[in-house]
């Protein structure tokens, strides 16, 4: 897939994921990273994004700080939960599903990449994740967000077992 992200000043094509081992999949996120970093795209400002790492650097019940930057939580009130993804620049999450978890994914800063398994496929699929982009996961769907730049995105999930206790790993980043 390749996208002219022109206000980006640069043209990013995204090779075909394709992972099946913890190491592959590690190098297919530093290699997103890599290219970003050549293309000498200018990153979008997150102005935003500073207030939210703040905060998870302070640390409180509604924050979870992880090694990709964390979470910042807006509300929860069982089973639907408010959060912001708060992603540092070349960083990414794991490789995971969730058995129930219904999730909404939206773009408010930064750059990054959505890879994904679509409902009934057996390939993975990438995406660009920017300000407006907008993606629903259903319960099942292997996923992973890759920051190629400092990167928010909000997500509105409807979570049945409650707060990330429906997480499955399939590949962890580090």
């Amino acid at each position: 897939m390749q996208m002219d992200i022109s206000r980006h000043q640069a043209t990013i094509t995204l090779p075909e994921p394709q992972f099946s081992s913890e190491e592959a999949y590690r190098s297919y996120c530093n290699g997103l990273v890599a290219a970003y970093r050549e293309s000498k795209s200018i990153a979008p400002a997150t102005p935003t994004f500073a207030a939210h790492i703040n905060a998870i650097a302070q640390g409180g019940e509604m924050v979870i700080k992880t090694g990709w930057g964390g979470v910042d939580i807006v509300s929860y009130d069982h089973p639907n939960v408010e959060k912001f993804l708060v992603v540092e620049s070349g960083k990414f999450l794991a490789f995971e599903k969730h058995d129930e978890k219904l999730e909404t994914l939206i773009g408010e800063e930064g750059l990054g990449v959505l890879v994904y398994r679509p409902e009934g496929s057996d390939s993975l699929k990438a995406e660009f994740i920017q300000p407006g982009w907008t993606r629903t996961l259903q319960p099942g769907q292997e996923h992973t967000i890759i920051a190629l730049s400092n990167l928010l995105v909000r997500e509105r999930s409807i979570d049945p077992k409650g707060m990330d206790k429906d997480l499955i790993f399939l590949y962890m980043p580090n």
